[in-house]
């Protein structure tokens, strides 16, 4: 019907979660039409799973937080990406998090501390002679 391969995410691909809820937004009108014309011969319960648009919205939510994550691992791991670079890539993220997705105080606590953790002294070093 036009649509594409559904994935499953794996726990040794960081950003399959990410591509598994696009596909999924992607073709859910799809798979809402193929149940609905073959209800006779799928399983209510999968029915009613592909047909339950509070289940879409929520994945549309994850997706909306996940996705500059995503984007933000993609920068980190690039050949290109030097240590300097990881405090741009953080600040970025955070920024967006806050602004466009109006994150709460105890979620950019959250991020705010695994930052702690992730960069140390040589990468804000690095950066400060980077720019």
């Amino acid at each position: 019907m036009g649509g594409t391969k559904l994935t499953l995410s794996q726990d040794v691909r960081w950003n399959s979660v990410v591509g598994c809820f696009e596909q999924y937004i992607k073709n859910w009108p799809i798979l809402m039409t193929v149940c609905e014309q073959n209800r006779d011969k799928i399983d209510d319960t999968v029915t009613a799973k592909i047909l339950n648009i509070g289940l879409k919205r929520n994945v549309e939510h994850m997706l909306s937080i996940l996705k500059p994550i995503s984007e933000a691992l993609n920068k980190i791991q690039k050949n290109s990406c030097f240590i300097a670079d990881a405090v741009e890539v953080w600040k970025e993220l955070s920024e967006h998090l806050k602004t466009e997705l109006h994150m709460d105080r105890i979620k950019l606590q959250a991020l705010k501390k695994r930052m702690g953790q992730v960069l140390s002294p040589a990468n804000f070093l690095a950066n400060i002679v980077n720019i």
